[in-house]
Parts: structure tokens; sequence; C-alpha cells
């Protein structure tokens, strides 16, 4: 059927809603993008502050302003406040966003700048005694301030953190090697040092990790325990299990990218979203559970959901990564943040300090044992870095539960698989630049800490296999340290 002409009239009201249209679309996205800036800024500012004590002024420059393009677009224009009681109030436009710190939780991100409390605001206080100062690390507080270097991990150290153009002195915030438990290395940026909280970003997913298996341990969870969700139970979503999440083979149709006008990205779940675990819990099925590996920030946010869902109350929950994982190791620095409704924001948010990443590492080293205590299940070593056979036979690719591991470089052309480094490693990896290698044969855990915004000014594998070749060279590499 042909279509009447439309007359000059219509034609020009046409033209005119079209107009609207897309003005109220660019409106739309230009509001959702300084929404998002706006909460990037303050959640950062909130936790560097009053977590890290770091100048708001040094945390607007050093972090803010060396965000690369194109998310650096989103940070110009941005007004920064704060204020009492533990506040940052960041606008941009029309936008204001508001975190909030709570002692022992950290920073928290409401969804807009006058909105209620989170829900951690109710959360029992938590309290995190310092380790005795006259006892040796790992259990006491003391390293001694003066550690005698071999002159080519003395070179190594001093090749990281040495400002050039390609690398300035920002770029690293800290590094602490641990050999046979015992601290042999450690040096820090300007501003920063051995008690200084400092951002894992994925990291965390391997923290959490970690209380997924403690929460196994206790009886309340199982590997294979399936119909997670309600809203699962009548498609094949309820066939997923703990073990699929913590494999990260989920199946679900959810994508891991980092552009803040990408709908869908991390920065969308982190900063729109009230409660980060509905981005995967909204996600259609794509891929039979179990069949394909797919690295997603979505999936482990699901994984804390099931973990407090394995608590008969919040406050149960909310305490549990203190007194069970990071009191019983002396990380008296580690903060898990949440998300307003109370989730921990498994995907992105532990601040610990350099010393207390080093104390997760050795943990996972030493199979879980602290001072003659399991405080992770025996066995869990071997368990989070050996891929089940049947994942192995549909996609083999290394990646374990909830950590990175180095398998053939054919598989992917992903981090420390490319690296010469030892079979039996495990790996922490943490958006710019964090690591924690944790390297069984070698008895050995390095962990680099920092703000390195573009790939090109750090060279991950030649850091790493420099301090591993430099302590080979004076001890050779040794048994598993115990207990």
């Amino acid at each position: 059927m042909r279509m009447p002409r439309l007359t000059p009239q219509w034609e020009r009201h046409r033209r005119w809603t079209l107009s609207i249209v897309a003005l109220a679309a660019i409106s739309t996205g230009c509001s959702t993008l300084d929404r998002i800036a706006a909460g990037t800024a303050a959640k950062l500012v909130c936790s560097g502050h009053f977590m890290a004590h770091r100048p708001v002024r040094d945390i607007i420059d050093d972090d803010l302003n060396s965000i690369p393009f194109p998310n650096a677009l989103l940070v110009r224009g941005l007004d920064i406040e704060a204020r009492h009681g533990g506040q940052i109030v960041a606008t941009k436009g029309s936008a204001k966003r508001r975190a909030v710190f709570y002692p022992g939780y950290g920073c928290t991100l409401l969804s807009d700048a006058d909105d209620a409390p989170a829900a951690v605001a109710w959360a029992p206080a938590v309290r995190s005694p310092l380790p005795d100062a006259s006892r040796r690390w790992p259990d006491g507080a003391f390293v001694e301030p003066d550690l005698p270097l071999s002159r080519s991990l003395a070179s190594t150290l001093n090749a990281e953190f040495a400002p050039s153009d390609a690398a300035p002195l920002s770029a690293v915030r800290a590094v602490v090697v641990v050999k046979g438990g015992r601290v042999i290395a450690e040096r820090y940026a300007d501003g920063f040092g051995p008690e200084t909280p400092q951002l894992g970003w994925s990291m965390a997913k391997s923290v959490l990790g970690m209380l997924i298996g403690q929460r196994i341990a206790d009886g309340a969870l199982s590997l294979d325990r399936d119909h997670l969700f309600p809203e699962w139970a009548n498609d094949s979503r309820a066939q997923i299990t703990v073990r699929d999440l913590l494999f990260m083979r989920d199946g679900l149709d959810s994508r891991e990218g980092y552009l803040p006008f990408v709908p869908g990205s991390v920065p969308h779940m982190l900063t729109l979203e009230d409660d980060v675990s509905a981005v995967a819990r909204r996600a259609a099925a794509d891929r039979p559970h179990g069949s394909h590996w797919a690295y997603r920030s979505a999936t482990t946010n699901l994984l804390s959901r099931v973990l407090r869902n394995a608590f008969a109350d919040d406050a149960a929950y909310w305490v549990y990564p203190r007194e069970r994982l990071f009191g019983s190791i002396g990380a008296a620095t580690a903060v898990f943040e949440t998300d307003v409704v109370g989730n921990f924001v498994g995907s992105s948010y532990v601040y610990a300090s350099a010393r207390d990443w080093a104390r997760l590492g050795l943990l996972l080293l030493r199979d879980g044992a602290w001072e003659g205590r399991q405080v992770l299940p025996r066995g869990w070593r071997d368990f989070v870095s050996t891929l089940p056979d049947e994942y192995r036979r549909s996609d083999p690719r290394a990646y374990g539960a909830h950590v990175w591991l180095r398998g053939d470089p054919r598989e992917t052309q992903l981090g420390v698989r490319l690296c010469n480094l030892p079979d039996d490693g495990i790996y922490f990896s943490g958006h710019w630049g964090q690591i924690i290698a944790i390297l069984p044969q070698d008895d050995l855990v390095i962990v680099r800490l920092g703000w390195t915004t573009r790939p090109s000014r750090w060279n991950q594998c030649k850091f790493l296999e420099s301090i591993v070749d430099a302590v080979r060279a004076v001890d050779g590499p040794s048994p598993p340290s115990g207990a």
C-alpha cells in the first residue's frame, strides 16, 4: 500500500519531533554519564581520604586526573566537597552524588546526594586490633626497618620506582616481597607507607573466593548447590551451581566492559546499581552452564549475594570478613566495602595495606593455615588452582576458582600466562597494575600496588620475572613454608 505524501506542515512537525527525541536522548545520555562521573569521584575520594588518610587534593590530582581517555572526559568539570560526618559529595552538571564513610566498612556510594543511609549504617561495630608490634611479621607487625637487599633485587626495585616520562613515580605505590614467610623487601612511593590501605580492584574477587571457601567449610554452602535465586526457578539458570560461579562458567549473557557510555559496563554496575548483584541476576542464559569460561565482574557480585544468602541475618554476613578472614591473620587494615543495599562489592572494593595484601597471599601459599589454625579449608590452594576435568574438556583456559593461573600461552592472551614463571603460580590480579603472585615452588609472595592507568607504562612479566630471578640467585627454589 502506498503511503500518502506528508504535507509541508506535517513534515516540519515530524522533523521537530525527531529533533526533540534526539536531544532528549543526548540529554539523557549526558545525564547518565554525569551520574557515573560524579559517583566514581565521590566513591574514590571518600575511600582514599577517610580510609587511606590521603589529602583530597592528592586523590584528585594523582587518581582522578590520571584516568586515561576516553574515561578522562568524565572527570572534567567535577566539583568535589568534603562534608562533616565522613561524607564526600561530587557534582557534575545536574548530577550530585554522595559517598559516606562507615567505620569498619569503608565507603558506600549512595544513589543520589540526598539519599537515606546505606544498609551497612546499621551493621554491628567491628574491631580491627593492630598486630603486636613486638612480634615479627606476619604474626606481628615488626619488619626490620633497613632490609638488606641483594644487588639484583635492589636494582629491580630501583627500576620499578624510577620516575620517567614512560613510568611516572605515581604509577607504582607499593611493592612487598615475602620469602619463607618473612618480608625480605618492600618499598613505597611518597605519600604511601606500610599501613596505607590501597584499592585492590579485581583482587577483591580472590578475597570473595576465600570467603566462599570458608562458608563451605562452615557447612552453610556447597559447591554443587543450585537453584540459587527464586527468579531463576523456571528456566535453565536454576542449574547454575556455586562451583560454576567460582570458576566463572555460569553461561549468563553479561558483558565485561569498562567504557562508561556502554550500557551494562562495569562503571554502570558500580555507580548506577544500588544492588550490584542485580546485573547478573537479570541476565538471561546465553550458554549451557559450565561449558564456557567468561571473566565477569557481575559474576563475582552475584556470588557475593549467594554468600549473603548463606547467613541467617545480614549482621552475621557483614562481620564475616573481619571475624573469619582478616582478623584471623592480623590484616587490620583490610576492609570489604558494600553497595547501598549491603552486598559486598566482590568485583572491586577491598582496601588493604601492601603488607596485609601480602598476608592474604601468604595465607593461600600456606594452604589456609595460620599460627596452627586452619583459616581456609585444608586443600583450598589445590582446589582453586586446579581446573575440574569437565571444565577443561569444554574450555581449557587457565582461570581457577576466582584466581588466575599460568597456562598454555596459546589458550589466551591475558596477563600472567605469557610470563616465564613457575607453572604452579597463583595470582590475584586487579585493574591498573595490582598483582599478588603466589609461587609455591619458590615459597614466594610478590605484591605490587599502583595506579598504572596506561598498560604500556608497566611490564608485568618483566617485573615479576626479575624479582623471581633475583630471589633465586640468592636462595634458590625452596619447598613451601609451613604454618
